[in-house]
């Protein structure tokens, strides 16, 4: 296997996981790595190694939409860079996109711009869950 860094990063002082992953249709690595005490993530191509930028708006509607049962339409997407303690996004990967879909269980699905992936749903009943629990 070959990668080819083509990237401007931090020092890389070692490497954590990489894994084989898909996001819409293409493999890609998952390469979590540290600088210093702080970790990070790149994707890189899996065919030609190439790093690839962070998950953009449209691609994060996408990801969602291909994880959601239905083709209900969006009714908001917010890019979150922190959460101040009170959004139900916590202790998870930032940032992430927000894709909250026009639907009666008004799911939001975030999905991390470094790692490509969903991260977790929210939805009514998981509110409501959340709530009582």
């Amino acid at each position: 296997m070959l990668i080819k860094v083509v990237w401007s990063s931090p020092k890389v002082d070692s490497i954590n996981s990489m894994q084989l992953i898909n996001i819409l249709q293409k493999p890609y690595y998952s390469i979590t790595y540290y600088s210093g005490s702080k970790l990070h993530n790149i994707l890189a191509d899996a065919q030609t190694g190439i790093i690839r930028e962070p998950i953009n708006k449209d691609q994060a509607i996408e990801i969602a939409a291909a994880n959601f049962n239905g083709e209900p339409k969006i009714q908001s997407t917010e890019y979150l860079t922190n959460t101040n303690g009170h959004h139900e996004y916590h202790e998870k990967p930032l940032p992430a996109w927000a894709i909250t879909f026009e639907h009666p269980t008004n799911t939001t699905i975030y999905v991390s711009s470094e790692f490509g992936r969903v991260e977790f749903f929210r939805n009514n009943k998981w509110r409501l869950f959340d709530f009582c629990g």
